[in-house]
């Protein structure tokens, strides 16, 4: 039943597009995003029950594709961020006259 939604979702999202589109290239990100959504589903409920059953920290659970990804994310996002903080163009190029050469 489940495919048959998504066959459903993904020809009428293909249908709504402005010129052709196909239905399986719908498809494949509707399945994509669901296998995310049940990545982040299934961490929450499982910090949620051992977090019911005692109070210690999910570790096991720090391997969810989604939290690897955003972690992956971030850490590029500060290295770029801090080079271009760093490896600032120095003050005689900035003011260099073409003129003068």
């Amino acid at each position: 039943e489940e495919m048959s939604e998504h066959d459903n979702t993904s020809d009428a999202c293909s249908k709504a597009m402005v010129g052709y589109f196909p239905s399986c290239r719908l498809d494949k990100a509707i399945k994509h995003y669901l296998a995310e959504l049940r990545d982040i589903q299934s961490y929450l409920v499982s910090r949620d029950k051992i977090n019911q059953t005692s109070q210690q920290s999910v570790s096991s659970s720090n391997h969810t594709g989604v939290r690897y990804r955003l972690g992956d994310f971030i850490g590029r996002s500060v290295r770029f961020h801090l080079r271009q903080l760093l490896n600032s163009i120095p003050e005689d190029i900035v003011d260099h006259d073409v003129q003068d050469c």
